[in-house]
């Protein structure tokens, strides 16, 4: 859907629907290979074998680790896009480009806690690990202003800005958000994202690209989604 909107109210190409099937197509066999794997378990028929199976799986989720991970289901396939096959800048060692973000819990600047993706909503998001990431963007921001992007900052456990709204510290049109738990935090040094970069996420919050080349992060949306030109982007000025 968000691909439609891609090309009904940003003036992307009618070409970017072709990589929903690159993109999902994969994971959806790999996910009907597991059902058919299922099946052929849940329904053997000799008594032997199924004595065998039931031995198996008795042991399995009975021993440390392996156990936990039958439970829940770690024998999925992941939801993370081959490499050269999904809109994104190519992935790299330990890289997040084209895999699904976390989820975690984070606090907004008033203190109420808030699933991330209900703090950020639906549209492309522009995140700055602990900086503004209009800063960052400069005079690339109009390209992000064309696809409505929205800009967050993430701050790690216990780091988020203190204050009120006309302290001078708070901006119009960012969202502040901190991370409760440190789960995104985690992800992000797992995947070398550190304080001062800028990671996008796709409106499906699939990875697009990170790093402190913003200019080629802007080139490969543009080049990717085969936009029109950006207007000039307004100034932002701090809420007062």
């Amino acid at each position: 859907s968000w691909k439609l909107e891609a090309i009904l109210r940003h003036g992307a190409d009618l070409s970017l629907l072709d990589s929903y099937e690159s993109e999902r197509k994969p994971h959806a066999k790999a996910m009907i290979a597991l059902s058919v794997f299922n099946k052929s378990i849940v329904s053997i028929k000799n008594p032997a074998s199924a004595k065998a199976r039931d031995a198996a799986m008795w042991t399995a989720v009975r021993t440390p680790g392996l156990g936990s991970w039958v439970e829940r289901a770690g024998m999925k396939p992941k939801p993370r896009f081959k490499p050269g096959a999904y809109v994104g800048l190519p992935r790299r060692p330990f890289g997040a480009e084209g895999a699904l973000s976390p989820q975690p819990m984070v606090r907004q600047y008033d203190g109420r806690p808030i699933r991330f993706d209900d703090a950020v909503g639906i549209g492309w998001t522009v995140i700055g690990v602990e900086v503004d990431p209009r800063e960052v963007l400069g005079a690339d921001l109009a390209t992000w202003d064309q696809v409505e992007a929205t800009y967050v900052t993430l701050f790690a456990p216990g780091t988020r800005p203190q204050g009120t709204v006309g302290d001078g510290r708070r901006r119009t049109g960012l969202t502040d958000l901190e991370d409760i738990n440190g789960d995104f935090t985690a992800w992000l040094r797992r995947h070398r994202i550190r304080k001062g970069d800028v990671l996008v996420l796709r409106p499906d919050k699939f990875v697009f690209g990170s790093g402190t080349n913003t200019s080629g992060l802007t080139a490969a949306l543009h080049d990717q989604l085969r936009l029109a030109p950006a207007a000039a982007n307004q100034a932002w000025e701090p809420v007062q």
